[in-house]
């Protein structure tokens, strides 16, 4: 047992003392055209890939870093579908429609068995978790009503407004969503305990809530209103355990979005500028939030891939990063896992945890 334990605690030095990234582009499915990028990832290290098909509807597959695992089925003529989440056991979370009929949407589950849909009413998911429950909304004509939906049926969750929505799930009974205040014309972060609701405002700048872990950690924004003005800056930041905390960094844009938020309490986000008189988005810069320290991603990718972009959508519990890689001269774009690469003193004590391991297998005391 005790060599056991050196080699796991090796193994954890690798993943925690990273400090660049590698990208491993990932198998592509051959009957599946134009560019595509990781929509999800897992933690057991499955991504969802999106195919987009040059304006048609898109097209969704599950890899490994090695091998494609499966393909979902095409939509039929005059349907649309899409994914948004994926659990460890490959299953892949969204809804389905016919196009122009939002009375016909429905929940979707994706996977090697093919698809299942959900419900006898309009309802749509966004997230699954390893249970195989989703997160998302039921629909009341134009108004969604936040739920959560699995095979045993689809529960409603409380909340007293009119717009509501589920939006990501733990798998411990904690539900994130948001509901619209019609006082403060925002939509404003709302979590279910076990179906109890439990605002997450707290003192009216805690929003636009993304994401939740198994800790109970929140991925959002903190709003600051920008001195002499009546217009506001946004920044990452968690919620955990009703404080929120947020994440350091020297920024010069004046909206953020929370992207993805880790089991380990890792996030990624984006900064931005947004012009409302053109309705036009700038100066775009993706960072990770590893350590206590926030960094370019970007600055933190390894030599040799120089002629990339690299876009994130999702970080797991290894410190994977899926996204996508854009080839600054062609304009393809490439679904991709970046993954860590420890720094050279990290590989001596994982070489030293497996020479002691050795050792003590010899060992005939």
């Amino acid at each position: 047992m005790r060599s056991v334990a050196i080699i796991v605690l090796a193994a954890a030095s690798y993943v925690a003392t990273a400090t660049s990234f590698e990208p491993t582009f990932l198998p592509v499915a051959k009957e599946f055209v134009g560019d595509a990028f990781v929509r999800s990832l897992s933690d057991s290290g499955l991504a969802l890939i999106e195919h987009l098909d040059r304006g048609q509807p898109s097209n969704f597959s599950v890899a490994s870093s090695e091998r494609i695992a499966f393909t979902i089925d095409r939509p039929g003529t005059g349907e649309r579908r899409a994914f948004w989440g994926i659990n460890n056991s490959g299953q892949t979370a969204g809804g389905q429609s016919v196009t122009n009929v939002p009375s016909s949407e429905r929940s979707v589950v994706g996977s090697a068995d093919g698809i299942q849909t959900f419900g006898d009413q309009p309802n749509g998911a966004f997230a699954i978790n390893n249970q195989g429950v989703m997160a998302g909304a039921i629909y009341d004509g134009n108004d969604p009503k936040a739920a959560i939906i699995s095979a045993s049926g689809i529960v409603p969750l409380p909340v007293n407004a009119r717009y509501s929505s589920a939006v990501d799930l733990n798998d411990h009974g904690l539900v994130l969503g948001w509901y619209f205040s019609a006082e403060r014309r925002l939509n404003l972060p709302i979590m279910w305990d076990n179906g109890q609701p439990i605002d997450l405002n707290g003192d009216g700048n805690f929003v636009d809530a993304t994401r939740i872990n198994n800790a109970g950690q929140v991925a959002g924004l903190k709003a600051t209103r920008i001195a002499g003005t009546d217009n506001w800056r946004l920044r990452p930041a968690l919620w955990d355990k009703g404080t929120v905390t947020q994440i350091p960094g020297d920024h010069a844009q004046q909206f953020a979005e929370s992207v993805d938020l880790s089991e380990r309490g890792d996030l990624v986000y984006r900064v931005f500028d947004y012009d409302q008189s053109t309705a036009t988005y700038s100066n775009y810069e993706t960072h990770v939030w590893l350590n206590g320290v926030s960094s370019s991603l970007q600055s933190l990718i390894a030599p040799g891939f120089e002629e990339y972009e690299f876009g994130v959508t999702s970080i797991n519990s290894s410190r994977w990063i899926g996204g996508a890689a854009r080839h600054r001269v062609t304009g393809q774009t490439f679904p991709v896992i970046l993954k860590p690469v420890p720094e050279p003193a990290t590989l001596l004590g994982l070489t030293a945890g497996l020479a002691l391991l050795i050792r003590r297998r010899r060992d005939p005391r």
